[in-house]
């Protein structure tokens, strides 16, 4: 039997946002910089879809790879103050 990794800690939580017509979505999520200020951007249009204090800080955390759709995805901490 195959060994399950463990979940991720309790509070994890994951944020779908839209990705903008002509925006090449894998150029975006390795870009650094570029996906912060995007993340920025939707921030702020859309703070509720964020933890109360996400714009006193975050940091980009790595990646996570959907084995069943193959989508690399951003990981964000958000720095609780």
């Amino acid at each position: 039997m195959k060994k399950r990794r463990p979940r991720g800690t309790a509070g994890d939580k994951t944020i779908c946002l839209p990705i903008d017509e002509g925006i090449n979505y894998k150029s975006l999520v390795e870009n650094e910089r570029e996906y912060r200020s995007y993340l920025e951007k939707k921030i702020e249009k859309y703070p509720e879809l964020f933890p109360l204090g996400i714009k006193e800080g975050f940091r980009l955390h790595g990646f996570v790879t959907s084995k069943r759709r193959r989508i690399r995805t951003r990981r964000i901490l958000f720095i609780k103050v």
